[in-house]
């Protein structure tokens, strides 16, 4: 299996362009299952995960054309999901409510994913029975049926983004209104929103935690553009924030990242918008920083194990509680072979910043994580190796070539080294 290999500790200048939102691709792929038409996708990303997606469509009946954009002529035939591709990404679940709603019953999988601890599809599968469906869950497998969706008032215990996804997908065509309280308001969950609105559903609330949904008896085709990915954003955002360091991220939106980049500020990083650019530069000794990740609009938990790496470098000692996912700290033992000081206790970690990171041999064990491996090879004196390198490809589109137009020395090798 190839490798990353790294060498690092070189100042990095130059402009990068974010891809399509990997998470509001996904999302939308299973949404299109609900048109009687076909759909048309610009800006979704080359990436995994996609692939995934696109293959268990295809295997439930749809056709998919890929080119430039991606072409969906929906058609469900099978109700039943049995590739083991569904253990790969948790979103596989949003898969659910298309095919209740388009043959009434469904089996499929538990969904797996990014190893980032307990990740129960309980809200989920707690929504849908509100709309109407029965639902079963055993020998791993999830089987439900309904003879009618009809509107519910949900509220969510917790704004979770895949449940919001889940109910609102299904609860577009059902008969009758759904209101949803405590919705998620990610960018995803927005841009999902407009994609069904564009078919012909009728949504309201977008950017609030009170979704208002008026369910419609068919949704039609449409053509949409996927937004830029908040995550890949912040990640470019963060590596141009090491000191010497300056990239100009391209084709993005600043709405969507404004408390990293409120945090970055408050470590001293030097931040320019134009329009739908950010100019980030790292002139300046790095602060430390007090981070808490909680659900949207706050400090999201995709980024944390991104940032640590940063932290790393900052002057005096930084924490970061994780409030989402407190189990996420699988990336904190890699560093540790890198020279950071970092003690974890519980869904915190301390960081001791300051200590120059030196290359090592080290394992990606989750997405966000894996690239923070990454971050932390480019700051990091010496050879780094990252093996399980797949984690990486399942969110980031062409990351080893715009890395390298940066000035990084990263490549891929499939020896052993």
């Amino acid at each position: 299996m190839k490798k990353i290999i790294i060498n690092g500790d070189k100042k990095l200048k130059g402009r990068v362009s974010i891809s399509g939102s990997k998470n509001e691709s996904l999302a939308i792929l299973c949404a299109a299952l609900l048109s009687t038409d076909r759909v048309v996708l610009k800006n979704v990303p080359n990436i995994k995960d996609i692939s995934v997606m696109k293959n268990l469509i295809e295997n439930i009946g749809s056709k998919i054309t890929s080119s430039d954009n991606i072409i969906i002529a929906p058609q469900i035939i099978n109700h039943i999901i049995k590739s083991n591709n569904v253990g790969l990404i948790r979103n596989s679940i949003l898969l659910l409510g298309p095919l209740i709603a388009k043959r009434k019953k469904a089996i499929i999988p538990v969904p797996g994913g990014c190893n980032i601890g307990s990740r129960p599809i309980n809200l989920h599968l707690e929504g849908l029975k509100k709309l109407g469906v029965d639902i079963k869950v055993s020998n791993g497998l999830v089987s439900a049926q309904t003879k009618e969706l009809r509107g519910a008032k949900i509220k969510l215990g917790f704004p979770s983004v895949g449940a919001t996804e889940s109910i609102m997908i299904t609860a577009t065509v059902a008969e009758g209104q759904t209101i949803i309280y405590n919705a998620a308001r990610e960018s995803e969950i927005q841009g999902l929103a407009r994609f069904l609105n564009q078919m012909g559903a009728d949504i309201k609330g977008m950017g609030t935690d009170t979704l208002v949904i008026n369910g419609k008896k068919e949704l039609s085709g449409t053509e949409y553009s996927v937004s830029p990915d908040r995550i890949e954003t912040i990640t470019y955002m963060i590596l141009g924030s090491f000191p010497g360091n300056e990239i100009r991220v391209e084709n993005t939106n600043k709405e969507d990242v404004c408390e990293v980049m409120q945090t970055l500020r408050d470590m001293c990083v030097s931040i320019e918008n134009e329009r739908t650019d950010i100019i980030v530069r790292g002139d300046k000794d790095l602060k430390s920083a007090n981070i808490i990740a909680k659900p949207f609009p706050n400090f999201p938990t995709d980024a944390q194990a991104l940032i640590t790496p940063l932290l790393c470098s900052a002057k005096g000692e930084s924490s970061i509680t994780d409030n989402v996912f407190p189990e996420r700290f699988t990336h904190i033992k890699e560093l540790r072979k890198m020279g950071a000081h970092i003690i974890l206790k519980g869904n915190k970690a301390t960081i001791f910043g300051q200590y120059k990171l030196k290359g090592a041999k080290v394992i990606c064990h989750d997405l966000r994580g894996g690239m923070a491996l990454i971050l932390a090879g480019l700051v990091a004196k010496g050879k780094t190796i990252i093996e399980n390198k797949h984690y990486i490809d399942r969110g980031y589109e062409n990351y080893i070539e715009k890395l390298q137009s940066l000035g990084t020395k990263i490549n891929l090798f499939n020896h052993k080294l």
